[in-house]
């Protein structure tokens, strides 16, 4: 699971600062959106650093990435599919993170439920 929480959480990490659409990254909406892109890099962020410190295998470090990634797909929602279809290197990059990510995490809190 460490490795898959790594790999997502990089993935959409990355894709924050890679071309969006048009050549315009999502970071470059910083300055027009404030703290909602710090919000999403936070959210990227967060599980990223679980991987590393626990390995995503405690309950508590499990139910962070799944916080943290649920609400990547809440701000997605439903244009998640229409960001990885349409969307150039960056979009695609975050919707796989967030998505990919997400189910990692679910598998990850299940796992750590169980040995609880």
């Amino acid at each position: 699971m460490k490795r898959s929480l790594l790999l997502f959480s990089a993935i959409g990490l990355v894709g924050c600062f890679l071309p969006l659409v048009a050549g315009i990254s999502f970071w470059d909406f910083h300055e027009v959106a404030g703290w909602r892109v710090y919000a999403v890099l936070a959210a990227y962020l967060i599980p990223l650093i679980v991987a590393l410190q626990n390995d995503g295998r405690t309950f508590a470090g499990a139910l962070a990435a799944v916080a943290s990634y649920g609400y990547l797909i809440y701000t997605f929602g439903f244009d998640l599919f229409d960001v990885v279809a349409h969307a150039a290197i960056g979009g695609i990059m975050m919707g796989v993170g967030a998505a990919g990510g997400f189910a990692v995490s679910l598998l990850s809190l299940g796992s750590a439920a169980r040995k609880r």
